[in-house]
């Protein structure tokens, strides 16, 4: 799975998740990156509650 959270300034918050086999996931993660100018560079890994 890949989450992501876009904040759009004076537009609000959206919540894009992306599931699937690895392999597919994989496959499209740039695409999905690419539909909103984002660089994997610039991402942050996110620590999860257990």
């Amino acid at each position: 799975m890949l989450g992501v959270v876009l904040v759009v300034k004076d537009k609000g918050n959206y919540f894009l998740k992306l599931t699937g086999p690895q392999k597919t996931v994989s496959h499209w993660a740039s695409t999905l990156r690419t539909s909103f100018g984002a660089d994997i560079k610039d991402e942050k890994e996110a620590e999860l509650d257990q």
